[in-house]
């Protein structure tokens, strides 16, 4: 059980990274501080027609998309998110270096 206390990732070891990047615009960057990356995902399906027939209106995308990132966020105070639509900033949260349980 200590063991669940004790984790410091959010899951994502990078096994999704070809598959995130076949469907999207990806950039990854270290971070200046040594400590972690910034993965950037930009145009998520605009080269897969196939699957946009599935997606509702931006809209509507958009707000799933808010909504779990506000999710995590609040999950994960010790992490930086930043979520922009159209060149605009939706959400973005500080990285307090605080893990709360």
């Amino acid at each position: 059980m200590e063991d669940l206390f004790n984790i410091q990732t959010l899951g994502f070891r990078g096994e999704a990274l070809a598959s995130i990047a076949s469907v999207s615009k990806l950039t990854i960057n270290p971070n200046p501080s040594g400590q972690g990356v910034t993965a950037t995902v930009k145009e998520l399906f605009y080269n897969t027609p196939a699957r946009k027939k599935f997606l509702k209106s931006p809209a509507t995308e958009m707000g799933h998309i808010g909504d779990i990132v506000a999710k995590y966020a609040l999950a994960y105070p010790q992490v930086g998110f930043e979520l922009t639509a159209d060149g605009k900033p939706l959400l973005i949260t500080a990285p307090t270096g605080k893990i709360w349980f």
